[in-house]
């Protein structure tokens, strides 16, 4: 685990996110509905960005995109540590009871931009 301190100004503005779960419409229009200002605004992105909304993917470009900024602090949660346990550690068992309780989710997304549709046959080399 990585512990940083964060020195905000007196008068800083802070908007805390969580949960975003893979949901990039709600996402934007959330960061919208607060008036949200890269520029001056300190965002924490509390965990949970990945997993059980249809556009993950989009949401990891936001998210990678906003936190080039300094003032955007981004932590993973429980469910963004289950797609490097999917991509590298799961048995296939794991990896396909995941699936059913999950049909959407960051690394069926990624498998479906390269035509991957079924994990169940060559499981090993479709990972």
């Amino acid at each position: 685990m990585k512990k940083i301190d964060v020195d905000l100004p007196e008068r800083a503005r802070i908007v805390c996110i969580s949960d975003i779960h893979g949901c990039i419409d709600e996402f934007c229009k959330l960061l919208k509905k607060c008036e949200y200002d890269v520029g001056k605004d300190y965002l924490f992105i509390l965990g949970d960005i990945l997993e059980k909304g249809e556009h993950n993917i989009a949401v990891l470009q936001k998210v990678i995109e906003l936190s080039k900024y300094p003032n955007v602090y981004v932590i993973k949660g429980n469910n963004d540590i289950d797609c490097p346990n999917m991509a590298f550690y799961d048995s296939k068992e794991i990896f396909l009871e995941r699936l059913k309780r999950r049909p959407y989710n960051a690394f069926v997304e990624m498998g479906q931009t390269l035509g991957i549709t079924d994990f169940t046959d060559d499981f090993e080399e479709k990972r």
